[in-house]
C-alpha cells in the first residue's frame, strides 16, 4: 500500500479531507523534522526545534524528495522470480509406443 500512500507509517501528515462540515480549513497536520531560526534582534542567533505544521502536500513533498527516509529503502536481501519455465524433451524413441494410432 506504499505505492498509494496508504501505509500506516503514512499516518502522520495525512487526513481525508482540508475543509470540516462547515468549509473550515482544518489546522495543517505536518510537522517537517528540523529547526528554525532565531534571532532576538540584537545578533544573537539560536535554534529552535520546528513545530510549525504543513499541509499534507508539502509534507509528503519534503519527506519523499527531500532526503531518503527508512520509509522509502527496501529490503533487498532476498530474490524474487517473477517467471519460472521447465522444459524437457524425450528422446521419441521412448515415446513411440504412447502414441495413439489414427
Amino acid at each position: 500500500m506504499e505505492a498509494k500512500g496508504t501505509g500506516n507509517w503514512t499516518v502522520e501528515g495525512r487526513r481525508p479531507q482540508d475543509m470540516d462540515d462547515q468549509g473550515n480549513q482544518l489546522p495543517e497536520v505536518g510537522i517537517l523534522a528540523g529547526v528554525n531560526e532565531v534571532d532576538d534582534g540584537n545578533g544573537n542567533i539560536s535554534y529552535v526545534k520546528n513545530e510549525i505544521a504543513v499541509n499534507g502536500q508539502t509534507y509528503w513533498a519534503q519527506r519523499a524528495w527531500g532526503d531518503i527516509g527508512e520509509e522509502f529503502v527496501l529490503d533487498g536481501s532476498y530474490i524474487s522470480l517473477r517467471e519460472v519455465m521447465l522444459t524437457y524433451s524425450f528422446n521419441p524413441s521412448i515415446l513411440k509406443n504412447t502414441l495413439s494410432p489414427e
